[in-house]
């Protein structure tokens, strides 16, 4: 059973979203904080590992596989944005 499995087995999935969004909120406050010096890089990255590692179980609870897809379908989008916006700058 991996990490995410067992913690949502454990927790259970209610609990865990509700954790996710105080590890989203302190990711928020962290950011927001490093921006105007309050906060330093490894504090930020200590909340960005726990939002991932909360995100994972979020994408058990809800579906992995349409997260996956999800998450393929919109860099996809991007890529092709990123490829537009380079174009018009060679063209100007």
């Amino acid at each position: 059973m991996t990490v995410p499995v067992l913690a949502v087995h454990h927790y259970g999935a209610e609990h865990q979203k509700k954790k996710a969004i105080e590890e989203m909120g302190e990711l928020i406050t962290a950011i927001s904080r490093e921006q105007d010096g309050r906060a330093t890089l490894e504090q930020v990255i200590t909340e960005i590992a726990d939002v991932q590692i909360m995100m994972r179980q979020l994408a058990l609870i809800y579906g992995i596989d349409a997260v996956a897809e999800e998450i393929d379908r919109k860099q996809r989008r991007l890529l092709r944005r990123i490829d537009k916006e380079l174009k018009a700058k060679k063209e100007q």
